[in-house]
């Protein structure tokens, strides 16, 4: 039925370019708007029917999946796969049933010694998640390219942005992308942790290191090549770090961006436009940002993640935490326990963690969500978002 659709759209559209531009429109013309239109109307029916299932199938669910949905976690070992989490962890009883995450991150310990046992351990996953009947989780890796490759023994040779911007034309760079996207769907990865598209300042250039492409022309260019190559090559994108970094390393402390309103504006432009492409997710710093929402980590201010991102910006798509064990946040007043219900209020959809267990976290927004009405709401719109997806 799709391609039957998609069939009709394009012989409907393809008149109109030979049409001349007259006042007056012919039988033809009026019959083909009127088959336009009944398409259309076909077309938003079925959009509304999906909506309304998913709406539906998400109101079913037990609150522990929804909240298991909503965590990206590490995972052990690069050889078969099983679910170390338990529905009882969560809920404070003795079931023993198992819970998989939205989605897991892998890390160079995770990354199998040649293409064929790679393939074999994320096949493990979706083959472990029929066997019990759980949803697949999307599975993500921080492929940005230079010294951040986590396929590098995998993939063909992925140079840094910075690399990219000076070594490469943006179709040059469009088209070394489709070949890394080409490359780790085969593997079995549904998503990439990348494009940074910082732009490179003094104050944090020592800490991207390489990673950013360079000037704001550069950044949004090379940025939207990247973002293209890989969704259109069935590779999610993820735009990184939102709404910056400095030279602090948020691993060990908190960055602190001391711009004025205006220059934290000015070097945030990137995502401002990138974000109309579409990429499938944008992740939070940890940033604290002295012109806007003063004193609060960027990825737990509500500032920051929905009247800026969702609704100044318009971003429709999945917004990711940074990882909430970081230094950045654990030493600075905001421990893990705390952090997650920050990160939810804030607009957070999915919550990075790079521990392998995500239970003892979670079961702090699920006793959040059995006191709190608009709490639990909170969680049912995240989660839709990460079935949309």
């Amino acid at each position: 039925m799709k391609s039957r659709i998609l069939l009709l759209l394009v012989t409907i559209q393809l008149p109109f370019l030979f049409i001349s531009c007259t006042d007056k429109q012919t039988k033809k013309e009026i019959k083909t708007h009127a088959v336009a239109a009944e398409v259309q109307t076909y077309i938003n029916q079925i959009k509304t029917e999906r909506e309304t299932a998913l709406k539906q199938y998400v109101s079913r669910m037990p609150l522990e999946q929804k909240i298991a949905q909503m965590f990206i976690e590490n995972l052990e070992g690069c050889t078969t796969f099983r679910s170390y989490e338990k529905v009882g962890a969560m809920t404070g009883t003795k079931d023993e049933t198992p819970l998989v995450a939205g989605g897991y991150i892998f890390f160079s310990f995770n990354i199998a010694p040649d293409r064929e046992q790679m393939k074999l351990f994320t096949e493990s996953i979706r083959t472990y998640c029929d066997e019990y009947g759980i949803i697949h989780p999307y599975l993500c890796v921080d492929q940005e390219g230079g010294w951040v490759s986590r396929l590098k023994k995998l993939n063909p040779k992925l140079p840094s942005n910075e690399k990219v911007a000076q070594n490469f034309d943006v179709s040059g760079s469009y088209q070394l992308y489709c070949e890394q996207a080409a490359g780790m769907r085969e593997l079995g990865f549904d998503m990439n942790l990348a494009p940074v598209v910082e732009i490179c300042t003094d104050d944090n250039k020592e800490f991207l290191d390489g990673r950013s492409y360079g000037n704001l022309d550069e950044v949004i260019n090379y940025g939207r090549a990247c973002i293209n190559a890989y969704e259109n090559n069935n590779i999610a994108t993820v735009l990184k770090h939102f709404p910056g970094n400095t030279n602090t390393d948020p691993h060990t402390g908190l960055p602190e961006i001391e711009l004025s309103e205006s220059e934290l504006l000015q070097t945030i432009e990137s995502f401002r436009q990138l974000v109309q492409y579409n990429p499938a997710a944008v992740l939070m710093s940890h940033a604290r940002t002295s012109a806007i929402d003063k004193g609060v980590p960027a990825c737990l201010s509500k500032v920051w993640v929905t009247d800026i991102l969702r609704n100044q910006y318009k971003y429709e798509g999945l917004i990711f935490s940074d990882d909430i064990f970081m230094g950045a946040l654990a030493d600075n007043g905001y421990p893990p326990e705390v952090a997650v219900i920050r990160a939810v209020e804030a607009g957070i959809d999915c919550i990075m963690i790079s521990e392998k267990r995500f239970a003892k976290a979670g079961k702090v927004l699920y006793q959040r969500a059995l006191e709190d009405n608009a709490f639990s709401k909170r969680i049912d719109e995240a989660v839709l978002r990460i079935f949309k997806y």
